[in-house]
């Protein structure tokens, strides 16, 4: 008699925590998945802004290399056409080596290579294939990890 009274009491004092210990487990659980969903946001905002300052910066940067072109890659007599080209070719590499988000998928698809192919060439012809090479990878890239079609 003795063991069903310990086991009726063992099942009451269980059935009675948790009702006081569901609602504080659930809360907890919310708290997770509330954070996880902050964290989530975070990295898909972060990965965006990451994208953007990219493009923005080696656009702006490609076209200040093409705006001076020839005189600013072959060297001829305006220093200002040459320092603002070889200062482009740096800004492209900065903002490639100072990703975070994005830095393996960038090195995977040899993003750096690429810019310095770019920054460095002689034919106007393959310059512009470069960027548009360069230009397409780089969307291509963005639109997949923000699941844009």
């Amino acid at each position: 008699m003795t063991a069903n009274v310990n086991l009726t009491l063992i099942w009451t004092v269980i059935a009675r925590a948790s009702g006081a210990i569901s609602p504080l487990v659930y809360m907890l659980f919310g708290a997770w998945v509330a954070r996880w969903g902050q964290r989530s946001q975070w990295l898909k905002d972060g990965t965006k802004a990451e994208y953007r300052e990219l493009l923005s910066t080696l656009s702006k940067s490609y076209n200040t290399i093409l705006k001076n072109w020839p005189e600013g890659l072959i060297g001829a007599v305006d220093g200002r056409q040459v320092l603002e080209t070889v200062e482009a070719g740096y800004a492209g590499r900065q903002v490639i080596e100072d990703r975070i988000l994005i830095a393996r998928k960038m090195a995977d698809a040899k993003i750096l290579e690429r810019w310095q192919l770019l920054a460095g060439e002689r034919d106007l012809s393959r310059l512009r294939d470069y960027w548009v090479d360069l230009h397409r990878v780089l969307v291509e890239m963005a639109h997949r990890d923000m699941g844009i079609e």
